[in-house]
């Protein structure tokens, strides 16, 4: 074969092999979630932004819990606790008495200075066979009733009432 045969099948065969490459670009393999070679990633999502940092003040709670059953004088409770501000604070109190059995008292307390100086705080509350958890906004130094309970089976009634101030 004559060198011009050779180069001439040559030619021929890596034309062949062009087209065939170019016949099999225009099929779109299926997707399968994972990007193609050379294919530009698509964007992640955007990182959630970080809660900002709280100031460095700290809020004092006071939690006045009074207990009544029936006619009889209400048994008062306090609870206080010192609390940065944007974290979590807690309490927790347990005793045990012959006559009344196992008794506690729990407070988790996070605490929000609010640009107008309000403090948002979400409280939660177990004392004896109650439970609560609650957000509010309350106006430092002032005192907020933020729940009155009864007993379903007696004449019991419990009121909470906080106080939180900012101390500066």
């Amino acid at each position: 074969m004559s060198r011009a045969a050779a180069v001439c099948v040559l030619a021929l065969s890596m034309a062949a092999s062009a087209a065939a490459q170019q016949g099999d670009a225009s099929r779109q393999p299926p997707e399968t979630g994972k990007p193609r070679a050379g294919a530009p990633a698509e964007q992640a999502p955007a990182p959630r932004a970080m809660e900002p940092q709280g100031q460095p003040v700290n809020i004092k709670f006071d939690l006045t819990l009074t207990d009544q059953t029936g006619a009889g004088e209400a048994a008062k409770k306090t609870v206080s606790l010192l609390v940065l501000d944007r974290q979590t604070g807690y309490v927790r109190s347990s005793a045990t008495s012959e006559r009344t059995g196992p008794m506690r008292i729990n407070v988790d307390a996070r605490p929000q200075i609010l640009p107008a100086g309000n403090i948002r705080v979400t409280l939660s509350l177990e004392y004896q066979a109650i439970t609560q958890q609650l957000t509010v906004v309350v106006e430092s130094g002032k005192p907020l009733v933020l729940t009155q309970t009864a007993d379903p089976l007696s004449d019991r009634k419990v009121m909470v009432e906080m106080r939180a101030t900012i101390l500066k």
